[in-house]
């Protein structure tokens, strides 16, 4: 497998939820074993006492860094959807504008401009890698720029009645056609760094190796509850990453770019 494709893949059939749920399965036991371990290993029986203060603070950062992945994907993802109506909009006033044009004029910028909306429809569908994303980002970038031009040429021909306004409300309107798609193009490169998901990676497996540890040393041990704690911490994973990469995610969270499908039928 193509390294570059390996993000891709890993979100579109959910792996790294999982990933997440061994992690806290594998760690939990090596901090039971460990906790065994130095038991048999205790000279005299000594009393082996867990620090309650520490293990608070663990778990208290590791649920400060999971509230602060879980509050900048859902930011991250209400800027995508705001974008896509703003994309939406933009596009249909374009299409509308072009009335102040020539009739022959119209017909043929109306043309351009579905053209540029089945391309934008298409854009998150079938690409295995982000390489393959940044092609189609490149392609519908070269599609705005001939429609800006063409849009520069056609407003010189329009009627005398129109054009003024065609001067002014016709290329402003493609104008912001382009900018809106630039927002889409610089949000789909905005993630939180890597590090991030590392680190919540690393705290959630010492928080693993640590509950699994304290049971044993406690002897209080409740693998049921370990369990459930490991489905409810890969819910959250599993929420945040698709909530962060909608385009490439089980759930069907691309719901605005619906919109665009609703527009383009009606063209």
């Amino acid at each position: 497998m193509d390294v570059n494709a390996l993000p891709i893949w890993i979100m579109s059939y959910g792996v790294a939820p999982i990933i997440f749920f061994s992690i806290i399965i594998m760690f939990m036991f090596i901090g039971s074993y460990f906790g065994n371990f130095r038991i048999k290993k205790s000279r005299n029986g000594s009393k082996i006492i867990v620090n309650s203060s520490f293990m608070s603070a663990i778990y208290g950062l590791t649920a400060l860094l999971l509230a602060f992945s879980f509050s900048t994907a859902v930011t991250h993802f209400d800027k995508r959807q705001d974008v896509v109506l703003q994309e939406v909009r933009t596009i249909s006033d374009a299409y509308d504008a072009t009335m102040l044009l020539e009739s022959a004029d119209q017909l043929k910028f109306q043309g351009l401009i579905r053209n540029y909306l089945d391309g934008r429809i298409k854009l998150f569908t079938d690409f295995k890698s982000p390489g393959a994303l940044d092609i189609k980002v490149s392609q519908l970038k070269e599609q705005l720029k001939i429609i800006k031009k063409q849009a520069f040429i056609m407003v010189n021909n329009a009627p005398p009645a129109t054009n003024t306004l065609a001067d002014n409300n016709f290329l402003s309107s493609i104008e912001k056609v382009s900018e809106a798609f630039g927002q889409e193009a610089l949000l789909i490169k905005i993630h939180p760094p890597p590090l991030i998901l590392r680190s919540l990676a690393i705290l959630i497996a010492i928080v693993a190796f640590l509950s699994g540890y304290s049971m044993v040393i406690m002897k209080e041990k409740d693998w049921i509850l370990g369990f459930i704690f490991a489905l409810v911490m890969m819910g959250a994973i599993f929420v945040i990453t698709n909530l962060e990469y909608p385009h490439a995610s089980l759930l069907d969270l691309d719901d605005m770019s619906s919109e665009l499908v609703v527009l383009r039928r009606s063209m």
